[in-house]
């Protein structure tokens, strides 16, 4: 299994990507690198969600069988990455820990 990470260094990402490899699977953590230290064993990309250069330098560099987003925090970005990363990856999984963020204008 080929899985892609968006985040992945602290909190439920950091999670997921410790499961994922004690499973085996080989794994990719798109992140900036400034929140926490990526796993060792991971394929890190350091990019930033928010630039679409970063974002279609991560869709260049391979194909995943799944990608999980565990750092989106404003709709428009997470439809943004969605569909740059629909050509390489076969299921996008985006998961969040809390509702009402104000930046979405849900609270």
């Amino acid at each position: 299994m080929w899985l892609l990470v968006l985040g992945g260094t602290a909190f439920v990402g950091h999670a997921i990507v410790q499961a994922a490899l004690s499973r085996g699977w080989s794994v990719t953590t798109f992140n900036r690198g400034r929140t926490g230290l990526d796993p060792a064993g991971v394929s890190a990309i350091r990019g930033d969600r928010d630039s679409a250069d970063d974002v279609s330098r991560l869709v260049a560099s391979e194909r995943w069988d799944a990608v999980i987003d565990c750092s989106g925090y404003v709709p428009r970005n997470v439809l943004a990455v969605t569909r740059q990363l629909a050509p390489v990856a076969g299921r996008y999984v985006f998961m969040s820990a809390t509702t009402g963020w104000p930046c979405c204008g849900l609270a």
